[in-house]
């Protein structure tokens, strides 16, 4: 107890010699020190090891900052992108001609009290292709996967509208007005799926066009090549009388494989573009093209011939009937057969006068086995 007791005293005693002066240059060095050291301290040892390693310490980054700054450039486009392609105007950097105009109409629209939505979603799926990802991305990929029956990955989708912005194809349409937010969107979902439909094709078929050839009854190569041909048709400028060429093609791939890359990219971007230039095609006006086509080229490959008058087997294979052959089913048979292959609706088509033959061809066997057929069912 006695040494507790003079440690105590002996604490009292240099409390009461301390003044109250120095009390409080204690408390204003203890401060000063804390201070030095807190804000200071980071800032000497930077210098530090700058000085030792040579190398200078990167700031910490203002994430929140660096998201407004990013959506300002790509708003402005002023993108860091030094691409050949890059396109300037006014001083100022934009991607694209396409990406400068929607910028000004934006601007425009809203400084006259517009709510210029159109733009700005259109402008919003600009922003979507450069983060590489979004709302709008995913809505179209959602759109063009439901079409493909496979849900698509975004490297099949954002570099696609991407190169519809790159390519200027969204000013392609001779409309003195920027295509809406609608149309722009109907343009990206056609591209998507024409560059994910090529890529089945290319492989020869695919779980999407056998869907299909089972819906237009169609066999896998002609329908093959009636895809083939649409683009085909783009690139090479193709005239009725290229068909004839593809119909006897031996080989679905063999003019896909002609077609290059730079080709294809031109072809496809042509392809979602209506005939008179005034909108874009939506999947169901491309496949309807599809469908019409491969019907057209269906109804032009030639018929193998009978091996006679009386080669019933034959006949049937040329009628296309299901089950029991009656009278009715026959007729009805051959009725539809006739108003897919008559001559006369085809030529009114514009087709070649070699393939002119070839229908006339075709209708008089198909006329060949109804009366075959309609003979064995007398008997």
């Amino acid at each position: 107890m006695i040494p507790l007791n003079y440690d105590i005293l002996k604490m009292e005693l240099i409390i009461k010699s301390l003044s109250f002066d120095n009390i409080i240059n204690i408390v204003v060095t203890i401060t000063l020190t804390y201070v030095l050291i807190r804000y200071f301290g980071p800032l000497a040892m930077e210098f530090f090891i700058e000085k030792v390693t040579g190398q200078k310490k990167r700031p910490e980054a203002d994430f929140d900052n660096l998201i407004k700054r990013k959506e300002e450039m790509l708003r402005r486009g002023a993108s860091g992108a030094t691409n050949a392609s890059q396109y300037k105007s006014n001083s100022q950097k934009y991607k694209s001609k396409t990406h400068e105009l929607y910028n000004l109409a934006f601007k425009k629209y809203s400084s006259e009290g517009d709510n210029s939505l159109n733009y700005k979603k259109v402008l919003e799926l600009f922003d979507n292709c450069e983060w590489g990802e979004g709302t709008l991305i995913n809505e179209i990929g959602a759109t063009v996967s439901s079409k493909l029956s496979r849900r698509l990955d975004i490297t099949e989708i954002t570099p696609y509208i991407s190169n519809i912005i790159k390519r200027e194809v969204l000013l392609n349409l001779s409309s003195e007005k920027l295509p809406g937010f609608e149309d722009v969107k109907a343009a990206c979902e056609s591209k998507v799926y024409l560059e994910n439909l090529i890529k089945e094709v290319k492989n020869g078929g695919g779980l999407y066009l056998d869907k299909m050839k089972k819906l237009n009854k169609v066999s896998s190569k002609v329908l093959i090549l009636a895809i083939s041909y649409l683009i085909y048709r783009e690139t090479k400028k193709a005239s009725k009388d290229l068909l004839e060429t593809f119909i006897k093609a031996h080989s679905p791939l063999e003019f896909i494989n002609k077609i290059n890359s730079v080709e294809m990219e031109r072809g496809i971007n042509k392809l979602i573009i209506s005939g008179d230039n005034k909108k874009f095609r939506s999947i169901s006006s491309l496949n309807k093209i599809i469908f019409d086509l491969s019907n057209l080229m269906n109804s032009l490959s030639p018929i193998p011939p009978l091996k006679n008058k009386k080669d019933l087997k034959g006949a049937f294979d040329i009628i296309q009937i299901d089950g029991i052959a009656t009278k009715d089913k026959v007729k009805k048979s051959y009725q539809k057969l006739a108003s897919i292959k008559h001559p006369d609706k085809l030529a009114a088509k514009g087709i070649s006068k070699e393939l002119e033959k070839v229908a006339t061809s075709n209708f008089t066997i198909i006329q060949e086995a109804y009366d075959i057929i309609l003979e064995s069912l007398k008997e």
